[in-house]
């Protein structure tokens, strides 16, 4: 490691590359300095400083590092799987005449559903219902997301919802000077 002055410190086999490794474990006395090795990671030079005897180490020793390497493998795991897991209970619909006026909108594509519905379906929905402002496609009835405990969704008008561009901004009427008066 660079920031050490290129001390790796203790080495255990099957940790480094094996043409590093078999040179560094073929090094006999503390002090003796290896031909250049080359590696995928470059060139090196293996100077042998010390060397202990391999042990079994305690649980206590590696309790922390058993951890964090469960932990790392579980975050993996739940990054790699969250996505294709939300796509089962999710059905996606896009709305291709609502984005057909839209800068840079995609052309139409059929609309997504999951495996054994029928085209425009959305789970947890009658069959040809939509879900009301609130709701999330793809939640079973009574799951609307954003309600807060007590309240009730108001259904959504009949018909698609109509498209609303983004407010103009405000005209200030201050200066550099400040306010005008």
């Amino acid at each position: 490691m660079a920031s050490k002055g290129g001390d790796l410190g203790y080495i255990s086999k099957g940790r480094m590359m094996p043409e590093f490794e078999n040179v560094a474990f073929s090094l006999k006395n503390i002090g003796d300095v290896s031909d250049i090795v080359k590696t995928q990671f470059g060139y090196h030079i293996v100077k042998l400083t010390d060397r202990k005897a391999a042990r079994l180490q305690t649980l206590d020793e590696v309790r922390d590092r058993i951890v964090k390497q469960i932990e790392s493998t579980k975050r993996r795991e739940v990054r790699q799987n969250l996505p294709q897991e939300l796509r089962k209970k999710v059905a996606i619909v896009i709305h291709d005449d609502l984005l057909k006026d839209e800068p840079g909108a995609a052309p139409a594509s059929p609309q997504a559903v999951p495996p054994g519905m029928p085209p425009g379906a959305v789970p947890g929905m009658p069959p040809g219902a939509a879900p009301g402002p609130g709701m999330s496609p793809g939640l079973p009835p009574g799951a609307e997301s954003g309600a807060a405990p007590g309240m009730t969704q108001v259904p959504a008008p009949a018909g698609p919802i109509p498209h609303v561009p983004p407010a103009a901004e405000p005209q200030r009427s201050d200066t550099a000077e400040g306010p005008s008066k």
